[in-house]
């Protein structure tokens, strides 16, 4: 709040502004918008400036500090992205943190999904709980209750995985090796 008793948000002029900067329309339901705020980084104590969205649709979100509510974009890069109950398509970041939100694709230094959902996800340190993904590849994983089709990486936790990439190869050794046997069988069958 300001000395006049106005709180943060921006006028609809000052979030058009700040919509050009994040380089997308600004689409959604009513009260949606595109904010100037302080917002704590992911892993860090002190509060610092941001872009928020509530509500909105974006095409291209740049900036140093992202957090994203109920809202949806195609591509953020930033240095920290927060997003509680969003999506995006991609995400190129330093730190993450997901609370009930979804990404295609994923990557960071550092990330925190929380019943959260992800197709890709690239990070050096990862931290998921009750989340799902698709494909991970981390050097360090911290997992509870988290379902994972192929995993690469160190993981310390409950995770389960359907294809390490161990198992992969396995799988595509025998995949490749019945359908060596199956051509086979098919040329006798058809030559008679």
């Amino acid at each position: 709040m300001d000395n006049q008793g106005r709180d943060d948000a921006t006028t609809p002029q000052d979030d058009r502004v700040v919509a050009e900067r994040a380089a997308g329309s600004v689409t959604g339901a009513k009260g949606a918008g595109i904010r100037r705020a302080f917002a704590r980084i992911p892993g860090g104590a002190e509060a610092t400036q941001a872009t928020e969205v509530t509500q909105a649709e974006l095409s291209d979100v740049r900036g140093e500090t992202v957090v994203l509510d109920r809202s949806g974009a195609e591509r953020i890069e930033a240095q920290s992205v927060t997003m509680e109950r969003s999506g995006a398509q991609t995400i190129d970041a330093g730190a993450v943190q997901m609370n009930r939100s979804g990404v295609v694709a994923l990557g960071s230094d550092s990330s925190v999904l929380q019943h959260s959902t992800a197709v890709q996800v690239v990070a050096e340190d990862v931290t998921l709980t009750d989340s799902k993904v698709v494909w991970l590849l981390s050097e360090r994983t911290n997992a509870t209750n988290v379902a994972a089709i192929l995993f690469s990486g160190a993981v310390d936790g409950d995770m389960r995985t359907v294809f390490t990439p161990k198992s992969a190869a396995v799988f595509g050794a025998a995949c490749g090796a019945a359908a060596v046997v199956l051509q086979l069988a098919i040329r006798r069958f058809t030559r008679r």
